[in-house]
């Protein structure tokens, strides 16, 4: 599966963080990166092979976290908003909601 300038790009803003000293330093750091690097990614065959959504979209997927950032489903443009349904609003808004279960603070 060949990838076009724009999955490319898409992919990169969504897996390379740069930490810097400051928002505008990250910025630019991120910025130089991403112009200089982005037309050579190569993404090897089984990269490829895995990135379609469950769903059966055919888009990549990625990670939905909670207000305090735990995982809680991978879902696609697609089905985001089905699968999101199944939890309450004050979860992805309020990181301070209500569980009855134990919480790892890692």
């Amino acid at each position: 599966m060949k990838k076009t300038a724009a999955s490319k790009a898409k992919w990169f803003d969504k897996h390379v963080m740069v930490i810097g000293p400051d928002k505008d330093s990250e910025k630019k750091a991120l910025a130089f990166l991403k112009k200089k690097h982005v037309e050579n990614l190569d993404f090897p065959q089984e990269f490829s092979a895995n990135t379609t959504c469950r769903c059966g979209s055919g888009f990549e997927p990625f990670w939905i976290n909670d207000a305090r950032g735990i995982p809680l489903a991978k879902v696609c443009d697609k089905c985001e908003a089905e699968k999101l349904k199944k939890f309450r609003p004050d979860v992805m808004e309020d990181s301070g909601y209500w569980h009855d279960e134990p919480i790892d603070e890692d």
